[in-house]
């Protein structure tokens, strides 16, 4: 519970307050950046580039925020059966039923294991390597035509 308490406030407080605030003064100053140094082509391509990868991340997160909390679920699910066996130890002793906690125990284990494998197995997917080169290739249409447009005219002074 206090963990849960502790997770909340570091995401409201730090994690999220800072973002917020500070996000519309970014996105003006790299808009105007942007416009300075590419024209009117910049802000546009930056701002339809972001509206595809928004897409993008929609359907290639959802099954990672899925599998995310199922783990968080399953880690609950492990504690819970911790305190029960610290709970019932005495129990356990006098019924000399160890074995079958151990095992009960284990299951939850592994459970839990497995959703983490799948999880690791999506974060590794190679969609992360496909938003890499696509912002590869938007910096070079960004930018490549205005610097070949800029060794073009030093060329043609320098004759």
């Amino acid at each position: 519970m206090t963990q849960d308490v502790e997770k909340a406030c570091r995401i409201l407080c730090t994690d999220l307050l800072g973002p917020v605030v500070l996000s519309p003064f970014i996105i003006l100053f790299y808009t105007y950046r942007t416009y300075a140094s590419s024209g009117w082509y910049g802000p546009v391509a930056i701002y339809a580039y972001f509206t595809l990868m928004t897409i993008a991340n929609k359907f290639l997160l959802s099954p990672i925020v899925n599998l995310v909390n199922e783990q968080e679920k399953k880690e609950g699910d492990l504690r819970q059966r911790h305190m029960e066996v610290r709970a019932n130890v005495e129990s356990v002793a006098f019924y000399r039923s160890g074995l079958l906690e151990n095992v009960l125990a284990n299951q939850k284990l592994n459970t839990l294991l497995n959703t983490q494998v799948l999880l690791i197995g999506e974060n590794t997917s190679i969609f992360q390597n496909r938003a890499i080169r696509l912002v590869s290739l938007l910096h070079d249409s960004l930018f490549r035509p205005k610097f070949e447009f800029l060794l073009l005219h030093e060329y043609r002074l320098s004759r």
